[in-house]
């Protein structure tokens, strides 16, 4: 039964990236450039790294990941959505970090590698 609510919420939040609506300015994509990093690996915070792919892959290794695994997959996917990114390479290494500082580092890495020049 675990499996299958895993896996229902897991496809929920691949929908969710492609389905929901660029929110961080409407219409316009972003298209990541080049490498960028963001966070570090203390305790209580995550290091994000983000460079240009032809698909979008998300790479998360987390210390909390069987109790938090997708909760925290949910918030990368929501941040990469709002930020209007279609393709890409994630790696997230993440130490325990809350939901806003994921949010908040997976921003920062697609800022400091995007264009928002592309529509």
């Amino acid at each position: 039964m675990e499996k299958v609510i895993a896996n229902k919420i897991i496809n929920l939040a691949v929908v969710v990236n492609f389905a929901m609506p660029c929110t961080y300015e409407r219409g316009i994509y972003m298209k990541l450039q080049r490498q960028a990093i963001a966070g570090s690996l203390e305790s209580s915070d995550c290091l994000v790294m983000v460079k240009p792919a032809d698909e979008l892959r998300v790479d998360l290794d987390s210390i909390v990941i069987e109790r938090y695994g997708q909760q925290i997959r949910r918030v990368i996917m929501e941040a990469i959505a709002e930020m209007g990114i279609r393709k890409g390479y994630f790696r997230i290494q993440d130490k325990g970090a809350l939901d806003y500082c994921i949010k908040a580092r997976v921003r920062t890495a697609i800022k400091r590698a995007g264009d928002r020049n592309v529509g």
